[in-house]
């Protein structure tokens, strides 16, 4: 699990700052997200999917499928075997 920080990049949205966390496990995510109280969560595949390697998660189960899809499914090839999870409260623009 690698963390990643870009300070002030949200500015314009009054978010001081977006983080992220990197997984090669789909345990090690999933754990991630069982341990997060607040949502959504961004989950995104770290490769170059297309433009359709996001999803948005408003719940655990969502956080789960789109984990899925990613990691087990391989719905964005190798694109998947890396995500990034963001705190999506300082990810969505409104």
């Amino acid at each position: 699990m690698r963390f990643w920080c870009q300070p002030g990049c949200c500015a314009a949205a009054h978010a001081g700052s977006v983080c992220g966390l990197f997984f090669t496990s789909i345990d090690d995510a999933k754990r991630y997200c069982t341990e997060v109280e607040t949502y959504p969560l961004v989950v995104k595949a770290d490769g170059l999917a297309a433009g359709k390697g996001v999803s948005i998660c408003i719940s655990r189960a969502e956080a789960f499928a789109a984990l899925a899809a990613a990691m087990e499914q391989k719905k964005f090839g190798d694109a998947g075997a890396t995500v990034v999870i963001l705190d999506g409260e300082s990810t969505t623009m409104a």
